[in-house]
C-alpha cells in the first residue's frame, strides 16, 4: 500500500516535469538547459522504476509464499498421520478425511488472504457519496 502511494507520487512528479518541459521548450532551448532537464527526467524515471521493482519484489515474495503454503498444506496431513497408519493405529480413510478438512480450511484462508488485499486497498476515512 505504501509503495503504491509512493509510486503514484513519483509518477506525478515525472508527469509534472515532462509537462513543464513541453510548456517551456522554447526557453529551455534558448538557455541551453536540455542536458539539465534530461538529467532531471532520467533521475525521476529511475525513481519510478525503482519503486515499481520494489513493488514487484514484494508481490513475488507474497505470491511465492502463498503458493508454497498451498503446496505444503497438501502434504501436511499425510506427513502427520502417515506414521500412525503404518503402525496400524488409524486407517487410510482418516488421512483422506484430514486431507479434505485441510483443503477446505486452506481454501477458506486463501480466499480470506485474497480479500484482505482488497480490504487493505480501501483507505479508512474514505467517504463515498
Amino acid at each position: 500500500m505504501r509503495l503504491t502511494r509512493l509510486a503514484l507520487g513519483f509518477e506525478a512528479n515525472l508527469r509534472l516535469a515532462l509537462i513543464r518541459i513541453r510548456e517551456n521548450a522554447e526557453s529551455i532551448a534558448f538557455f541551453r538547459g536540455a542536458p539539465i532537464e534530461l538529467a532531471r527526467c532520467v533521475e525521476l524515471l529511475e525513481t519510478v522504476l525503482t519503486t515499481y521493482y520494489r513493488r514487484l519484489s514484494v508481490w513475488v515474495i507474497f505470491t511465492g509464499g502463498q503458493k508454497s503454503v498451498v503446496t505444503a498444506a497438501q502434504f501436511l496431513p499425510t506427513l502427520l498421520l502417515g506414521g500412525s497408519v503404518l503402525r496400524g493405529e488409524t486407517t487410510v480413510g482418516t488421512i483422506m478425511q484430514t486431507n479434505m478438512l485441510f483443503s477446505v480450511l486452506l481454501a477458506s484462508l486463501t480466499s480470506l488472504v485474497a480479500d484482505l488485499q482488497v480490504i487493505l486497498g480501501c483507505p479508512k476515512g474514505l467517504k463515498r457519496p
